[in-house]
């Protein structure tokens, strides 16, 4: 679920920021981890939370704003605030990501 709203300032692009909260749910995994002391990877999918909860954020740039296809380009990241491995793992990984985001509407309402 996100929060978008769209700010006009004086004649200039709009611009749109973006809050939200994600749920992710991992459909499918090898549950490859790396073991420190011992130097090698083994299998074991049980220590991998695979229900994640995100916090998202953005920027957006609406170019081409009257056209039937407007454009928007901006900057995404979302932060993981549930681990991603299970409290019995030793470390306490999150997943983060961050990227450059376009969204091209094909038709306007």
């Amino acid at each position: 679920m996100s929060i978008l709203w769209k700010i006009t300032p004086g004649g200039k692009i709009p611009v749109s920021p973006e809050i939200g909260l994600t749920i992710i749910r991992l459909i499918k995994s090898d549950g490859l981890v790396y073991n420190n002391s011992q130097n090698f990877y083994y299998n074991d999918n049980a220590l991998i939370n695979k229900t994640q909860l995100h916090a998202a954020a953005g920027i957006n740039f609406e170019l081409l704003e009257n056209s039937r296809h407007p454009l928007q380009i901006g900057s995404y990241m979302q932060f993981g605030l549930r681990p991603h491995y299970r409290k019995d793992y030793s470390t306490r990984h999150r997943i983060v990501f961050g990227g450059v985001r376009a969204v091209w509407s094909l038709s306007r309402k």
